[in-house]
């Protein structure tokens, strides 16, 4: 999979608890379908772990979520071979201060990490107060790639 960090972890952010499963007798007729096969599932709800899972992603959403055989795809599906592997929940940071100047590099970082959302306190009393607003709002529009965000304007203190 284009992008998929090498490692043994693969990070995806979901609530795999609304990712219903259909029958193996229904196909999923979507085109661009990545399906990652073999990896043990963590949740995060503290459900035992899925070994031997099955998710199937469409662009920027997951659409099913199971075990090898569970469901049907179309041959042009890109399969993954995730086994030996490990499919978590994104991680959240709740503390992060972009460094002025190199916040793009900062983002795919955290993402890098299995960082998907994140929390800006502050930006610091010599960048502007809306710093962290913007980067929320070019993140979101796609301008700058990074995890979702949540931030303040002005910064508390100083």
């Amino acid at each position: 999979m284009k992008g998929l960090p090498v490692g043994s972890i693969l990070t995806i952010s979901a609530c795999f608890a609304l990712a219903a499963c259909v029958g193996p007798e229904e196909v999923l007729v979507v085109e661009g379908l990545i399906v990652i096969e073999g990896a043990t599932l963590i949740d995060g709800t503290g459900a035992p772990t899925s070994q031997n899972s099955a998710v199937v992603i469409s662009g920027d959403s997951i659409l099913r979520v199971g075990s090898v055989g569970d469901f049907r795809y179309p041959t042009s599906a890109e399969v993954v071979d995730g086994s030996g592997m490990f499919i978590v929940p994104g991680f959240v940071d709740v503390h992060v201060h972009p460094r002025v100047g190199v916040e793009a590099e900062t983002l795919l970082m955290l993402l890098a990490y299995g960082v998907t959302t994140i929390r800006i306190p502050g930006v610091g009393t010599t960048s502007p107060d809306s710093q962290g607003v913007a980067l929320r709002h070019a993140t979101a529009t796609g301008t700058l790639v990074g995890p979702r965000m949540f931030t303040g304007g002005k910064i508390i203190e100083g």
